[in-house]
């Protein structure tokens, strides 16, 4: 497995980090950008979970004459929801356009079939990624771990009593673990080659199938430095989300103790349980921004790698 160490004293990871960080910041028309997409999924998201929940109560009882507005409403929560994953497309042509503007690149108007090629790249990209279809034969670490625990697992039911099978049933299954964990890894390393196929969409207008291999092409031999540099972004956020989750268990903790008091002595302070609300919404917007953030980080980043893993062109000069 290609884990491509020796392209690390190459990396220029100051370069990134700052792009990433402070060149994110300097945006300000992606910050409306972002505002407007975000306003706009969030009201579209309400609109799906009111009527997908107003055809399922519908179609639950099953009143006859109410079955009609059940077949509606879930065609209406079927358009919603394909109107969530547009938008969201939408969301992800803004902020790589965006990127790409930053490091000098154009990108391609945004049109319905883009909107669908970027879902679809999304889907095939696990897919690929999972069951290794550029290299089937990774594919063997799963395969051989399924083996084994299976083997194990059998060994070990054949006789709970017998310390010689309970043994080497267990020996398989921690050969299987162990398995499994590098084919974890298999799936990173796979995820990471195919990174850049958005970018090349956005960019070059390639197809999926030609963007997804020529994001395999690319990344061949840099595997290590990128997993590095997504593992510190990913390591930022990840601190602010336990700050933000540490604050608000501790402001949140005495009202709950509060409104424990209240409930049981019979009184609802209706102020507590207010607060306890709006504490619980500035809760959920901040992870909600936490999440853009993360996802406009991972961009921006992709974009500045984007730029050094490009295989460098070499001027011939005629005599």
């Amino acid at each position: 497995m290609d884990l491509s160490f020796s392209y690390l004293k190459k990396f220029d990871f100051e370069s990134v980090l700052k792009f990433a960080t402070i060149g994110l910041l300097g945006q300000k028309g992606l910050k409306k950008e972002v505002l407007r997409i975000s306003l706009v999924l969030v009201i579209i998201l309400f609109l799906l979970v009111f009527f997908f929940g107003a055809a399922f109560v519908s179609s639950y009882f099953l009143v006859i004459g109410e079955l009609e507005l059940a077949l509606i409403l879930s065609v209406i929560s079927v358009l919603l929801f394909l109107s969530v994953a547009l938008t969201g497309s939408y969301f992800t042509y803004v902020v790589y356009s965006f990127a790409l503007k930053s490091i000098g690149k154009k990108s391609i108007k945004f049109d319905l079939k883009l909107g669908v090629k970027l879902i679809f790249c999304g889907v095939y990209r696990i897919l690929i990624a999972i069951f290794c279809l550029y290299e089937l034969k990774l594919l063997l670490w799963l395969i051989g771990g399924l083996i084994f625990f299976f083997i194990g697992f059998a060994l070990i039911l054949v006789d709970l009593s017998n310390i010689l099978l309970v043994g080497a049933g267990s020996i398989f299954i921690v050969i299987s673990l162990i398995l499994f964990l590098f084919y974890y890894l298999v799936v990173i390393r796979n995820s990471i080659r195919l990174l850049f196929a958005n970018i090349l969409l956005i960019e070059q207008n390639l197809s999926i199938n030609d963007a997804l291999k020529k994001s395999w092409e690319i990344s061949a031999g840099k595997v290590a430095p990128i997993f590095i540099i997504q593992l510190i972004l990913g390591g930022v956020v990840w601190g602010l989300q336990q700050i933000i989750s540490i604050v608000f268990q501790s402001v949140l903790a005495p009202l709950e103790i509060v409104l424990d008091l209240t409930m049981t002595s019979g009184e609802v302070l209706l102020p507590m349980v207010v607060g306890a609300l709006f504490l619980i919404l500035i809760f959920i917007v901040l992870s909600f921004i936490l999440t853009i953030f993360s996802e406009l980080i991972s961009v921006f980043a992709q974009a500045k790698i984007y730029t050094q893993i490009q295989p460098k062109r070499v001027n011939v000069t005629k005599k």
